[in-house]
């Protein structure tokens, strides 16, 4: 008798604000396909998202030292949390739900909580996902899945830009009385 299965996926992402590398607060803005990317406008502009154990001033102090990015380029840092809405939310939800299925029947435990670096292009899509739980095939796996992700693009100053975002992310297994569960919660869970 196969033991059942049981998944939970939650990462509802919500539109948040920006806070620049200048000192004013400026807001994300809704964009499209229509929406000029930032490069082809000639404003060199990237968001960055201050990653989990970091700090603003710490990003900050990192891109004024200069070799992240070409220099002139505008670097907008975002709080951890400031995501733009996944435009794929339901199909992204049932590929995860696949991976962790083929987790659940290789009998792979993932508990814990980790960070999944994003790359997302001037379009919203995910260009490059990278996990760091230790285990290469799940890295793999997880980066595919999060690959399929689809967010609005990131725009500020009437232009869309290439952003850096970290997902945090808590894993939590359960393979006891003929039950296989697995959960995934973004985390902290956004507002």
């Amino acid at each position: 008798m196969r033991p059942r299965h049981t998944l939970a996926f939650a990462a509802a992402l919500s539109v948040c604000s920006t806070l620049p590398v200048h000192a004013q607060r400026t807001a994300l803005e809704m964009a499209d396909a229509t929406t000029p990317a930032c490069a082809e406008t000639g404003v060199p502009r990237v968001a960055v998202m201050v990653p989990p154990g970091k700090t603003m001033d710490e990003i900050r102090t990192a891109v004024a030292q200069g070799g992240m990015f070409p220099e002139g380029t505008q670097v907008v840092i975002l709080n951890l949390g400031e995501y733009t809405s996944m435009q794929n939310q339901e199909e992204f939800s049932r590929r995860m739900n696949l991976v962790l299925t083929r987790f659940l029947d290789e009998g792979t435990r993932i508990d814990g909580t980790l960070s999944v670096l994003l790359t997302v292009d001037e379009t919203g899509q995910v260009t490059d996902a990278k996990a760091n739980t230790g285990n290469r095939h799940v890295d793999r796996m997880l980066g595919n899945a999060w690959k399929q992700a689809r967010f609005d693009p990131y725009a500020i100053g009437g232009c869309r830009m290439k952003a850096w975002i970290s997902v945090p992310l808590s894993f939590s297994s359960d393979f006891s009385w003929g039950e296989r569960r697995v959960e995934v919660r973004a985390t902290p869970t956004p507002r």
